[in-house]
């Protein structure tokens, strides 16, 4: 039942067995979230050799297998899992006299 100002209503409630999901999405706790078809065990060989599964929204593609061998990251960056990210250079242990009594070092983009 729900409440209503003075009254109340029946309704149905709401599972899974009344709720029709799009292709590619699973219903739990009455809500159709996303299937990764990627981490599947099924679906594991899904992509030739030299490709990587990524998850979709409702689907998966096959994409070439990056590696920090053949990414080449601007000064400043560093390769992590095949990405290029900002190295915080006041968090090295090495960079940290570079600041003078007094300051603050602050990490920009790329330096």
């Amino acid at each position: 039942c729900r409440n209503t100002p003075g009254s109340y209503e029946c309704v149905p409630e709401i599972t899974c067995a009344n709720i029709l999901c799009r292709v590619g999405y699973e219903c739990r706790d009455a809500q159709c979230f996303d299937i990764d078809e990627c981490s599947l065990p099924t679906f594991a060989p899904i992509c030739e050799r030299g490709e990587v599964c990524r998850n979709t929204p409702g689907s998966y593609e096959c994409v070439p297998e990056i590696t920090c061998a053949n990414i080449l990251c601007r000064v400043g960056y560093e390769c992590r899992d095949a990405q290029c990210f900002d190295i915080d250079e006041c968090s090295l242990p090495t960079f940290a006299p570079i600041c003078e009594r007094g300051e603050v070092c602050r990490n920009t983009p790329g330096s």
